[in-house]
């Protein structure tokens, strides 16, 4: 309770700091050294999560199914074995984001993911002609059709799995972790606008790419993820959204935005007159909670005095 109190605090104090901030536009803060490594980083991985082409493979999964070789009665259970692989692993990572943390679960989910599209772009890869002809020939390539066929299915599950418990749930989490209040709304807005728009090309250009070249370039921009997020992501879950590895309140004074120089003296007496009041608010509510628990006990003993029979004269 005692922390629950303190984050609280914390975040009156900083909601009202930012009430007396002036308004800072993105291309101020994207110029503002302070910020710019939070923003652009944000920026990237926003893109990533579509990049990746995780909705182009969703959209054509049935004809990139029917390319690999999965006949057509067979759709429906392929489709059907990739949304639950998704169900699965959105669910599990839902457990386990706050234990093993959002870098790790980023680094895993997309190295998962290139590993993947790694192994069916191998087994998808043109082949040369033949060397021979005859029903040994003919036998061999239907095996190999039917082995591809299942590979594509296992494959393109795993992706989806490492997708959904690491840029698909962690990715918005991690976004409004490492931004400060000031900036927030305006950098995950701007964030969703990337988001949707990386989205828009891959899911268009994707419906010109066969199944090799998707799974090449889905596993080339996963592997390139995988390197960027071990590079430059830091860990978020040890702290909460308002001391942020990448924007904490202790290092404001190396910020030209947020620093107590750039602010007014009227905004830093507004914010000390809400941090005051809030702080009223916080002690008012401890006095009601204990005067409510006090009239509980004295109603507990009155009910207990009336209940209980008068003691036998002697």
């Amino acid at each position: 309770i005692l922390k629950l109190e303190m984050q609280l605090k914390d975040l009156a104090d900083a909601a009202a700091e930012a009430r007396a901030t002036s308004h800072i536009y993105l291309y101020q803060a994207i110029c503002d050294p302070f910020l710019r490594c939070a923003l652009l980083l944000g920026f990237a991985l926003a893109s990533l999560q579509q990049l990746c082409g995780v909705y182009a493979l969703l959209s054509y999964s049935n004809s990139l199914f029917r390319e690999a070789g999965v006949e057509p009665d067979r759709l429906m259970w392929a489709s059907t074995a990739m949304a639950s692989a998704n169900l699965v692993s959105a669910v599990l990572s839902s457990k386990v984001v706050d234990r093993w943390g959002r870098r790790t679960l980023l680094l895993a989910g997309s190295l998962v993911q290139a590993c993947a599209m790694a192994a069916l772009a191998w087994a998808t890869a043109p082949q040369g002609p033949g060397t021979g002809d005859g029903e040994g020939e003919g036998e061999q390539l239907r095996w190999a059709e039917s082995a591809t066929a299942g590979l594509a299915v296992v494959c393109f599950s795993l992706f989806f799995m490492a997708f959904s418990s690491g840029l698909g749930a962690v990715t918005w989490v991690y976004l409004a972790e490492i931004y400060p209040i000031e900036i927030r709304g305006a950098a995950l807005s701007t964030c969703g606008v990337i988001n949707w728009l990386a989205c828009f090309w891959v899911v268009f250009l994707g419906r010109f790419l066969s199944l090799h070249s998707a799974c090449k370039f889905s596993g080339i921009v996963s592997l390139v993820g995988f390197v960027g997020i071990y590079l430059w992501l830091v860990e978020t879950k040890t702290g909460w959204s308002e001391e942020s590895p990448l924007s904490p309140r202790s290092a404001r004074s190396s910020s030209s935005l947020l620093s107590p120089a750039a602010t007014p003296e009227w905004a830093q007496a507004s914010a000390a007159a809400a941090a005051l009041q809030a702080g009223r608010g916080a002690a008012a509510a401890e006095d009601k909670a204990a005067a409510r628990g006090k009239a509980r006990r004295s109603g507990h003993r009155e009910r207990h005095d009336v209940g209980t029979p008068p003691a036998p004269a002697t």
